[in-house]
Order: C-alpha cells, then structure tokens, then sequence
C-alpha cells in the first residue's frame, strides 16, 4: 500500500473528530435555550404576565425550530453543513440579541421565538447530519454524541443564568448569550463539515425528499415519533407540578428536571451507541415500552425518592428518542438528501411539542392530578412502540442497517 493511500484514510480521520467536536461544542452553546426557565418569573414578574403568556416566546421557538431543521436540512443538501451552521448561529444568536431589546411579548415571539427559533433548527440539524456523515458505520454514536451535548446545556447554562439574573435581568442575561453565540457559532461553524468529497456519499445512494415523502415507511415512523415526542414533551411540561401535588417542596421539585436531565443525555449516548449494533428499530421499540412501564410508575408514585429515579428512568428513553432521530431517517432513506429528510421527519417534534403538554394540562385541569395525565402517555408511548413495531416488519428498506461503508464512503478517487 503506497504512502498516499494510508495518508488519506488518516487525514479524513482527522477532519471527521473536528468535524464531531465542532458539533458537539456548537451544540452545547445552543442549550442556552434551556436558560429560559430562569428568565420565566422575572419576566412575569416585570410585566405582569400569566405563566402561560410568558412561556408563549419559548413554546413558538420549539414549533418554528422543528421548521427550521426541514427548512436548513434541504438547504444544507444543496450548500453545505458548514454554511447551515454558520447562518444558523448568526440567526439564533441575533434573535437573543434582539428579544433582549425589544420588551414585549410581540418582540420576544418574533425575535426569540421566531428568529431564533429557524436559527436553532438551522445549526442543530446540519450539526447532527455533519456528525452522522462523518462516521456513517457510527452514526447513532455520532448524533447520540452530538445531542448529548445539546442536552448538557441544562447543567451549563441554567445555572449561569440564574447567577447572572440579580445583576443583569432578564435583558441582560439574553444579550450576554446572544453575544456569545453569534461571535462562537460561525466560527465553530466553520469546522461542522461534512466528508472530504472524494470521500462523500455517492449522488444515487438514497432517496430523495420527495421520495421519502411518498414512502409509507416515511410516515409510519413520523406517526411513531409524534406519539413519543408527545408523551416526553408532556412529562417535560409537568413534572415539577406533579411532584409540587403530591407534597414535594417546590426546590425540591425543581431538582426532577435535573434527573430527567442525567437520565436524559446517558440515553441519547447509551442507547445511540447500542442501536449501531442492534439496530435503531428494536432500541426505539424497547424504549418506547420502557417508558410506558415508567409512567405507570410515575403515576402512582408518591415517595421523593421514588419520584427522582422514575424521572431520571423517563429521561433516559426520551433521550433515545432523540438521539436516534437522524440515524433512523438515514437507515431507512440512505444518505442522498439526509438533511433534508432528517428535517422533515423532526417535524413530529414540533406537533408533539404542541400536542403533548396540552393534553397534560386538559387531563390534569378535568381530573385534578396528574395520574390520568401519565397513565395516558404510558398508552400514547405503547402505540408508538406499536408503530415502530409495524416499521420494523415492513419489507426491508433499500438502505438498510449497516450501512456498507465501501459504498458510503468510497476511497477510490
């Protein structure tokens, strides 16, 4: 073997781990968003505002940033994920920077939610496809990496902004992330790429959007995932209150999230390495009736400590469910439009996000707790593991899992 044809399995090796820690460290920045339960009484507190009314900015953003990933996955199929990235931080950064400056609940919707929000879903989807494409025969190791980074956040900047609220406000906590973020994004940007291209996939391996539309594999999963999405996003939504009801101090209560957290970002490593091996259907099968057996749990739980291990246990499937996404989409469709599909199926994210903590609350508001509320999610997460189930033993997909590497990632020039 000549000197060249060792060199360049090594230097591709080398771009791909930049390619991965630019990711990683670009989206832990983006976990700034996880600030903005702190700056929630402050906000109420200066204008008055219900709950509800000044959750309003941060419930848009989660809609419009599961938007933002179809929009910025078709974008970047046709650019590149550097350039999704390096827009997507300009976008976010700037929509912090300007909520911070225009105090109102219309200016927080268009600036933080808005902007914000396509920005965030910009740089998190070329993020995890970057990832992905850089270790196709790992790629739910890869984006389990990458969105546990993402999830890290909780731990980072939670507790700065809270450090930081005396001093600054609200505004100023804002426009000091905003800041951050629009000078470190682009330039973490610059180093989320995807494979050298004599090194890329090639053009006809995959399907396109239009054919991963038409598919009804494409669907069954998108059902799949809105059910579970839905169920993680209504326990997300409610937890604290449901502990707050059966007796927790509300301290105490607020350490729930912490363990669903922990839980959490093991899941979406954990798990992302093992679906590499046993694949990603059966690991989203067994989470999904893992967390239908929890909820179970969690709804008839009292006990505090009963209460933080089923709230770590819970995290740790949603957490799966994240992390595997990506992967799932570019098993089933290849990796010809991977973005672009990736964004497409993420837009069951959104519809959970509004489906889910919405019928939390209904439940709880008619039944006066919250144990009808989570046995009911336990029955939404058997149902999506039903659908998952129903994928899984369809006639096999064209790009099956493992990839084979020899295709995806030729060394021949």
């Amino acid at each position: 073997m000549s000197a060249d044809a060792t060199a360049r399995p090594r230097s591709v090796g080398a771009r791909n781990a930049v390619t991965l820690g630019a990711a990683s460290a670009a989206m832990l920045l983006l976990g700034a968003v996880y600030a903005y339960g702190v700056l929630l009484p402050a906000l109420m507190a200066e204008f008055g505002w219900t709950r509800a009314t000044a959750a309003l900015p941060h419930a848009v953003l989660l809609f419009v940033y599961a938007v933002g990933m179809a929009l910025g996955g078709a974008l970047q199929d046709r650019a590149s994920p550097s350039g999704g990235a390096m827009v997507g931080g300009l976008l976010f950064g700037g929509g912090l920077l300007l909520a911070s400056a225009v105090p109102s609940l219309g200016g927080l919707v268009a600036a933080y939610g808005m902007l914000g929000g396509v920005g965030f879903g910009f740089t998190y989807v070329a993020c995890v496809t970057a990832a992905m494409r850089a270790f196709p025969g790992r790629r739910g190791l890869a984006a389990g990496t990458v969105v546990g980074a993402f999830g890290l956040g909780a731990f980072l900047w939670a507790p700065l902004a809270q450090a930081g609220l005396p001093a600054l406000g609200w505004d100023g906590v804002m426009r000091a992330f905003g800041a951050l973020c629009v000078v470190v994004l682009p330039l973490l940007g610059l180093f989320v790429r995807a494979p050298h291209p004599r090194h890329a996939p090639h053009g006809a391996r995959g399907a396109t959007l239009g054919e991963a539309l038409r598919a009804p594999l494409f669907w069954t999963v998108f059902g799949a995932y809105t059910l579970v999405t839905a169920v993680g996003l209504l326990l997300l939504a409610h937890l604290i209150a449901a502990a707050i009801g059966r007796g927790l101090p509300a301290a105490t209560a607020a350490w729930l999230l912490s363990a669903s957290a922990i839980g959490s970002g093991s899941g979406r490593v954990l798990l992302g390495w093992l679906s590499d091996r046993w694949g990603r259907l059966p690991c989203l099968i067994g989470a999904s009736l893992a967390e239908a057996a929890f909820l179970v749990g969690l709804a008839f739980a009292r006990e505090p400590a009963a209460l933080f291990l089923l709230a770590g246990a819970t995290g740790f499937a949603f957490g799966a469910w994240l992390a595997l996404y990506g992967p799932t989409s570019t098993d089933l469709f290849g990796l010809r439009a991977a973005g672009a599909i990736y964004g497409a199926l993420y837009l069951s994210y959104g519809i959970g996000g509004l489906l889910g903590p919405l019928l939390g609350g209904a439940l709880a508001d008619a039944t006066g707790g919250y144990r009808y509320p989570f046995l009911a999610a336990a029955g939404l997460a058997v149902l999506g593991a039903g659908l998952f189930t129903l994928a899984a033993r369809r006639h096999p997909p064209r790009y099956p899992h493992p990839p084979a590497l020899e295709e995806e990632l030729p060394l021949d020039p």
